[in-house]
């Protein structure tokens, strides 16, 4: 590399003159441990230039003068050119002939003319070299796009000659080493027909050899199994699998045999051909298997119960028996009821022999309605019908108790040598209703006792009574009505013929008391309570009410406000309950009157149940504390 220096020194001396026709030296020129004397110049100016190798030319301008000797000393700067490198990605190291020149980007300056050997190194990838041939003045320039170092894989297979396919695209077969692989995640399958792909991701690492083994499943097949009835045992070959219904996966492409095994039915059994990726689809519709029961009894005649089930009379050979466990009975008057438990086995024969003993004493107790708790001295004896035996002869106290009845109870005497029978009649536990007005706000319907609501539609409340009515229709004074002895509740048994607005309602009751209908004077609106309850489950003869009650009466009017001018009315043609403004014709009037006198809302007590209602229709029609009648266009 060459040091740009220039020194020029020009020194001159004067001499004594000399003959001219003998010359002197008038130059000498020295570079390095050269040097060169021109003699005979003609005096002038002169242009002097010295030139050596791979140098510069050195200039000088010289003026030279009769009998001067003028001494130059020449300092040569090397020509050279430059190289710029770029890489990608950057900061790889920058060799250049071998040795260590910087990172990439940069730049080598005042590089020689002529061939040179640039490489460029970066962990993780190959190296970049290339020889480049560089002119003085000139610059070249690199960019170098660097290649990762690339990794392999070996791949071996069971079974081998599989495909080997990289990331999708079959490049070999098994077994084989991949070269030249990226570093990076890469995927590789394994197929070969007739077994599963198998398949892996792995990381191939530069300079590295990834080593992997693929097992190749074979592909199987699969059943799906039903049965009829389901929960029965699925054997495959012989070996137990599961119960129906199911579907076996990972069979064996091939024949192979199905057994459906169930206790109580005959094994069902098939012979199925799996083929690899498909699914056979099987139903098993088992049979019954035949198990035969014989029963003889002493005294023979007896009666022959089979979970409680009759099915005929000793001897008998029961035949058809669902294999399981079954309780026998035999019963017979005058003897004990013979019970037993047997556990029938498929395609098996029981045979029974039953010897009756005769009872002593003994109580059987019935009730109406049936399965009600019985209390045998205050212990819990089970449900009725019920049949006590084994008692000595004495007294003992038994209670019926079934819900939404009142309890029955009586004191019952055991004689020697005979049963006694008792038979409960229950009745209906008492219900106490509201039958005092109120105002009553549609949410307030949510929380009405003994009604279940089924659908509301806006402020309509499709719902039925939960009360158990004891209905009794009577005839007194020719005039017909409906006692209701759940509720303790008196019905008009129709009611109005027209349906009309309230105020009208009012003035009807109020003519019916005047005539003492059904010798009373305390008929009245019912409440919304009242009227609910009158709601049937089911619909008969059109209507969701009793059929006790006159049809002709498909809805009715409450005395419960809603609103400032609407009142609660009950309609039995759909079963609902709404409101309706009182000065409309909307329905018809079935008074009401109650056995019983609630005077939680009047202040001072009344003597007598036409008081108490006198003083609800004063509040109806003269204060109007519960409805403001308004008149509307139509009125009945």
């Amino acid at each position: 590399m060459g040091i740009l220096k220039e020194k020029s020194r020009i020194k001159r001396q004067w001499e004594q003159p000399v003959e001219k026709t003998e010359p002197k030296p008038l130059y000498r020129l020295l570079s390095g441990t050269s040097s060169e004397r021109i003699k005979s110049l003609a005096t002038s100016f002169h242009k002097a230039e010295i030139t050596k190798g791979q140098c510069e030319v050195w200039k000088e301008n010289v003026d030279i003068e009769e009998g001067d000797e003028n001494f130059f000393a020449a300092m040569f700067r090397k020509r050279t050119g430059s190289i710029r490198i770029k890489s990608e990605p950057s900061t790889a190291k920058i060799y250049l002939d071998g040795k260590a020149n910087g990172y990439s980007p940069d730049s080598i300056r005042n590089v020689s003319p002529g061939i040179h050997e640039v490489e460029i190194r970066l962990d993780g990838y190959d190296v970049w070299s290339k020889k480049v041939h560089v002119d003085a003045y000139e610059g070249i320039v690199l960019n170098v796009l660097l290649q990762k170092r690339a990794g392999s894989i070996r791949i071996k297979s069971e079974p081998s000659t599989a495909k080997i396919y990289l990331d999708g695209n079959n490049i070999s077969y098994t077994p084989d080493i991949i070269r030249d692989v990226t570093p990076g995640i890469h995927e590789i399958e394994i197929k070969t027909g007739g077994y599963n792909t198998w398949s892996k991701k792995v990381t191939v690492e530069a300079g590295e050899e990834n080593d992997l083994t693929a097992v190749l499943q074979k592909r199987t097949g699969a059943v799906s199994l039903k049965s009829e009835p389901a929960m029965a045992k699925i054997f495959l070959d012989g070996n137990a699998i599961g119960l129906t219904p199911d579907i076996i996966r990972d069979i064996p492409p091939g024949s192979h045999k199905v057994e459906i095994t169930l206790d109580g039915y005959d094994t069902w059994r098939k012979e199925v051909t799996v083929e690899a990726g498909r699914e056979n689809a099987l139903t098993a519709v088992l049979e019954k298997s035949a198990s035969v029961v014989s029963i003889v009894s002493e005294p023979a005649m007896a009666k022959i119960f089979l979970n409680g089930n009759a099915i005929g009379i000793t001897p008998a050979i029961i035949r058809d028996i669902v294999p399981g466990i079954h309780e026998v009975e035999l019963t017979s008057d005058g003897y004990y009821t013979w019970r037993k438990k047997i556990t029938v086995e498929a395609g098996e024969e029981n045979a029974l022999t039953a010897t009756l003993q005769k009872y002593i004493d003994s109580i059987r107790i019935m009730s109406n309605p049936s399965m009600a708790s019985i209390y045998f001295n205050g212990n819990a004896l089970g449900l009725t019908p019920h049949r006590i035996t084994d008692l000595k002869p004495d007294r003992y106290t038994v209670r019926i108790v079934k819900e939404g009845y009142k309890p029955w109870e009586e004191v019952v005497s055991v004689k020697s040598g005979n049963e006694t029978l008792i038979s409960a009649m229950l009745k209906y536990e008492l219900v106490r209703l509201r039958s005092i007005y109120d105002q009553l706000p549609v949410s307030h319907v949510y929380s009405l006792p003994h009604l279940s609501i089924h659908e509301t539609n806006k402020q309509i409340f499709h719902c039925h009574s939960t009360i158990k009515h004891d209905y009794e229709q009577k005839t007194i004074n020719e005039s017909k009505v409906i006692i209701d002895h759940t509720t303790e509740l008196m019905w008009h048994q129709s009611g109005s013929k027209d349906y009309i607005n309230l105020k009208k309602a009012i003035k009807w009751i109020k003519k019916a008391n005047q005539k003492n209908y059904a010798g009373y004077n305390d008929w009245r609106l019912p409440t919304l309570e009242e009227a609910s309850s009158l709601l049937e489950q089911k619909m008969v003869n059109n209507n969701f009410i009793n059929p006790v009650f006159d049809k002709k009466q498909w809805g009715m009017w409450t005395g419960d406000k809603c609103g400032r001018s609407n009142a609660w009315i009950v309609i039995f043609v759909n079963g609902t309950m709404n409101q309706s403004h009182v000065g409309s014709a909307a329905t018809f009037v079935r008074p009401v009157r109650s056995l019983f006198v609630q005077r939680a809302d009047v202040t001072e007590q009344s003597s007598t149940a036409q008081e108490y209602c006198n003083k609800i229709l004063h509040q109806q029609i003269v204060n109007r504390k519960m409805f403001d009648i308004i008149p509307v266009s139509r009125q009945n």
